[in-house]
């Protein structure tokens, strides 16, 4: 029998197969994208072909056990009826077998985290936060997108960094407009991704680890602390850890998924892998976009059963639609109205009539003033070919930037 475990966290869904040894035979990372029953039921089904074409198992449908980890996946479990195993619990497991020596456990996930202290092999206390974005991988994303970058290109500035500042973790609303100070105060790049980095690990520590001591050696697990090596690195300098003393180990990104799968279940139910695939796939039908939606999962009902209803929505929201009007040649009257926001940056310029007459919408990429700039240039170079000479009556910003702009 080979036994499954399934980790499906609030952005991934990581999958570990292992033998009657207790070694991998498959295992699969993958973001789900919030369509998770259907990236698990793909995982099933590129293991199935893997095992066949490896020839991994004597016969083609093999007999599976299967164990469920998670936050989302708790919902899968409870539908299903699937053991459930506590995602702290399932990556303790994984750490007992494989790195007996380990005094701590540091877990970043996408909307939580988690420490584990380990005393004489044995898990002596384990902290989880709620979930919640601030300080996570959901956090570290929001903050890059502030930036207009990727999370590596946020992890190579932060490698060049030259100083670090305090910011707000907890939230992040509140780091956002740390944030915007800082590049208001022409922080540089670099020392603002480091500062991010920072805000994790102290927001990790201080929420988790307050009453106990984070020893050495230091494991650390979960995405963002596997693929952002800034990351660590900022939780290494804020511990005084000895970077000999720091585990990474090679599938971290897996622990929960693997401690589940080398979970043992009482009265354990099993499954051809073919019927565990179709029963996943099988959920399709019964989750359609109809009234039995809600009787089926206790939900609310849809906005919309019917097109004809929808039609009549998109009917009525369209009938008073905004009105458009041309930059005209000599003097004409206009107002202007900038949203300098935490991310994007929107600029509206409006006649007497309320009629819009121009927009503009941006990315800030880290720098609001210069997008602002942006957005007015080429304001003026369309009053340059209309023969406009604008006569601005009003002018008001608001967003995260009001202040700046």
């Amino acid at each position: 029998m080979i036994r499954i475990g399934i980790d499906v966290g609030s952005t991934t869904a990581k999958m570990v197969a292992i033998d009657e040894h207790e070694e991998i035979v498959f295992s699969d990372y993958r973001r789900h994208n919030a369509k998770a029953r259907e990236v698990v039921a793909e995982m099933l089904h590129d293991m199935q072909t893997r095992l066949c074409s490896t020839h991994t198992c004597a016969c083609d449908d093999p007999e599976i056990g299967i164990r469920i980890t998670g936050s989302v996946g708790m919902g899968m479990a409870e539908r299903h009826g699937f053991p459930f195993v506590q995602e702290v619990v399932a990556a303790t497991r994984a750490i007992q077998k494989n790195h007996p020596g380990v005094a701590s456990m540091i877990d970043i996930g996408g909307e939580d985290a988690k420490v584990v202290f380990f005393k004489d092999g044995e898990a002596a206390d384990l902290r989880m936060n709620g979930n919640c974005a601030g300080g996570t991988g959901a956090f570290i994303d929001q903050m890059a997108v502030i930036l207009g970058i990727g999370v590596q290109d946020l992890n190579e500035l932060a490698l060049h960094a030259k100083q670090i500042y305090p910011m707000a973790s907890r939230c992040g609303v509140f780091c956002k407009t740390d944030i915007q100070n800082l590049i208001a105060k022409n922080v540089s790049r670099e020392d603002i991704a480091a500062s991010i980095f920072h805000a994790v690990a102290v927001q990790t520590v201080v929420t988790l680890a307050h009453g106990c001591d984070i020893q050495s050696p230091v494991l650390f697990c979960g995405g963002p602390l596997t693929f952002i090596p800034a990351l660590r690195q900022a939780f290494i300098d804020y511990l005084s850890i000895d970077p000999a003393e720091v585990i990474l180990p090679e599938n971290g990104t897996l622990l929960p998924a693997w401690g589940s799968a080398l979970t043992d279940v009482k009265d354990e139910r099993t499954y051809s892998l073919s019927a565990l695939i179709a029963l996943l796939k099988e959920e399709k039908t019964k989750c359609e976009y109809t009234i039995d939606r809600a009787a089926l999962y206790g939900g609310p009902a849809p906005i919309f059963t019917r097109q004809e209803d929808y039609d009549a929505w998109q009917a009525r929201i369209s009938a008073r639609p905004v009105s458009h009007a041309e930059l005209k040649p000599g003097i004409q009257d206009v107002y202007i109205g900038i949203d300098s926001g935490s991310t994007t940056t929107k600029i509206v310029v409006t006649d007497a009539d309320a009629h819009l007459l121009y927009t503009y919408y941006h990315t800030n990429q880290g720098n609001p003033i210069a997008t602002v700039e942006q957005g007015l240039e080429g304001l003026r170079t369309l009053c340059r070919e209309r023969g406009t000479e604008l006569r601005i009556c009003g002018c008001c910003s608001t967003g995260y930037g009001e202040d700046l702009i």
